[in-house]
């Protein structure tokens, strides 16, 4: 049976093939896989600074879940350095699990998700539990490395963001005593010691209500420390009616309350697709601060992007939404340097063959790209008749893709060469031949060209130590001295990528000190 859904997802995007640039990096795991059956699920990952990938999700043992949090090697064996065999696991209640994470400067790991209280049904609250390097509970913060919050009634938590002055900020949903049915976007931020912060929304919660139904699904932060948050709003219709559900974005200042120079004094509703639930599942920030959102339901994809103000970008897809039908909803999304969007969803399962990993992606300007995989997407198998799904990707400064979730419940990741990205070992030194310095910096920073043409033109960018994006733009290299100009960092490692205009790609380490 599922070989015909994924003959019938192809056909939906069938265009003439070409020559594929993206194969399994054969260099992880086993032909660029790994499953481990021994750990539960990967919900949420991370990369840190020195190429080890940290992954967290729920451990389940009779009917009771507990916080996991794994790290592996760069070729994807566990690392028998942290926790116990490469995981740790930490009982907050009789279910709970994690659902994202985010790596500290300092190397230690945060990981938020949910704990079930067990006093009414299906409530829940939100826990933050922080690790040191080698996986042990860090009691510098809340109780013994825990903090378990009750902000309301009940809360969801899908994100976690890290401040560049060591806050910590959750995002999800919350609802009320008063009106149990009613749930509102939620923002919650912590000091580095696991307090919540009063000087944040109130008491340190923000709220928003959209709808009688809003939650935020995923969140991103800006440069300047305003805090964007995309999910859904709306009430479910009866069976057959789904139009009511929308996607939704919300922009909080620094302080945790609503922007009103970003939409409709600060949040912004927009139906993509007619006859279908629009839920935001990932969004992203570029580099110009446009945004994009991407989600919908069941067989459909819909991408919208946004201008700095909330306003649609007429230039992406159509006024500003590209919906493609016959494509299983994305979970997670990453952007790559030349602005490409890729996302990671499941090819839709059954109980005969099991699910597959899918991974497609998208020109900047919303089509798919037919250049990668076969007509814009990757299908892998990860054994079998296993049921596979993907929860989430990242992209690593070099280049290659890291999926990630479960096989037959147990974690599971592929890791694929991205048209032919090169490390620092093939560049063509002749030509792109750099140093940086100083090295550690505190203010200043200069890169020396060794080329021998009179300028180059390259993408500059900077990402910190789990991953993400700091800084992008494009630069004119003299030979010789070029200061960059950097935003202000935090104190901690990055990864500085200078590419070319043919795609060479050389990789700094640099550190950012006080």
């Amino acid at each position: 049976m599922k070989k015909i859904i994924a003959g019938i997802f192809l056909a939906a995007i069938a265009l003439p093939q070409g020559v594929s640039a993206q194969t399994p990096d054969n260099s992880f795991g086993t032909n660029g896989i790994v499953v481990q059956q021994t750990l539960g699920p990967i919900k949420a990952m991370a990369m840190q600074a020195d190429g080890k990938i940290v992954t967290a999700g729920a451990a389940h043992n009779n009917s009771v879940y507990h916080f996991q949090v794994a790290r592996y090697n760069n070729d994807g064996s566990l690392d028998n350095s942290f926790g116990t065999n490469g995981a740790v696991y930490t009982e907050i209640s009789f279910i709970s699990e994690a659902s994202c994470l985010v790596i500290q400067p300092d190397g230690k790991i945060v990981v938020a998700g949910t704990y079930y209280t067990g006093d009414f049904v299906n409530i829940y609250h939100a826990a933050i539990v922080r690790y040191k390097t080698n996986g042990d509970l860090d009691s510098s913060f809340g109780t013994n490395g825990i903090v378990m919050a009750e902000l309301d009634f009940s809360e969801s938590v899908s994100d976690v963001v890290l401040q560049s002055d060591g806050k910590i900020v959750i995002g999800g949903g919350i609802a009320t005593i008063s009106q149990i049915a009613v749930k509102q976007f939620m923002l919650a931020r912590y000091t580095a010691s696991g307090t919540l912060d009063n000087t944040f929304g109130t008491n340190g919660v923000a709220r928003a209500t959209i709808t009688p139904y809003s939650e935020i699904k995923d969140i991103a932060l800006q440069a300047d420390g305003k805090i964007v948050a995309g999910g859904q709003q709306g009430t479910p219709s009866p069976i057959g009616f789904p139009d009511d559900i929308n996607f939704a974005v919300a922009r909080f200042d620094a302080q945790g309350i609503l922007d009103p120079n970003f939409g409709n004094g600060g949040t912004v509703v927009t139906n993509v697709a007619i006859a279908t639930s629009d839920v935001i599942s990932a969004i992203a920030l570029q580099a110009d601060g446009k945004i994009l959102a991407a989600g919908n339901w069941l067989d459909t994809v819909a991408m919208v992007r946004y201008n700095a103000n909330g306003t649609l970008d007429q230039s992406f897809g159509i006024n500003g939404k590209a919906v493609h039908s016959g494509h299983p909803t994305p979970l997670k999304m990453v952007t790559a340097a030349d602005g490409k969007i890729i996302t990671a969803s499941t090819v839709p399962y059954d109980i005969e063959d099991g699910g597959d990993f899918l991974t497609t992606r998208y020109l900047a300007h919303g089509s798919i790209d037919n250049s990668f995989g076969t007509n814009g997407a990757i299908i892998t198998n990860l054994g079998g008749t296993r049921t596979d799904f993907a929860y989430n990707l990242f992209l690593q400064p070099d280049g290659k893709l890291v999926v990630g979730g479960s096989s037959n419940d147990g974690a599971a990741m592929v890791r694929y060469s991205i048209d032919g990205g090169t490390s620092t070992g093939d560049i063509d030194v002749a030509e792109l031949q750099f140093t940086t310095y100083p090295n550690p910096f505190s203010s200043d920073i200069f890169v020396n060209w060794k080329g021998s043409k009179k300028q180059m033109k390259v993408h500059l960018q900077l990402f910190n130590s789990i991953g993400r994006r700091e800084h992008a733009e494009i630069v004119i290299l003299q030979p010789g001295k070029n200061q960059l100009q950097l935003p202000v960092l935090a104190s901690g490692n990055y990864i500085l990528t200078i590419t070319d205009e043919q795609g060479k790609t050389s990789n700094n380490k640099i550190t950012k000190i006080k």
